[in-house]
């Protein structure tokens, strides 16, 4: 969606000389939305099947998946 191709952003960023770990808190904000939404959407499809509704549970859901969403963060990140 974006003009130009991939090499060329990435040229104009290592031209800037950020630090690695500017670029890896960066990478980090924008990629928690979207594992967050995936981990999250995990856990409307178990509601669906009519599991995990009782309120105990879904605090620990709802935990699991901050916690879950974090790694993969992470892990996504460091790629």
């Amino acid at each position: 969606m974006l003009p130009q191709s991939f090499t060329h952003y990435y040229g104009i960023l290592s031209s800037h000389h950020y630090g690695m770990a500017l670029i890896f808190a960066t990478k980090c904000v924008i990629g928690f939305p979207f594992m967050f939404h995936f981990a999250n959407g995990l856990r409307h499809l178990n509601w669906d099947m009519g599991r995990g509704l009782q309120i105990s549970s879904v605090y620990a859901t709802g935990w699991t998946v901050l916690g879950v969403s974090a790694l993969l963060t992470l892990i996504a990140a460091a790629m």
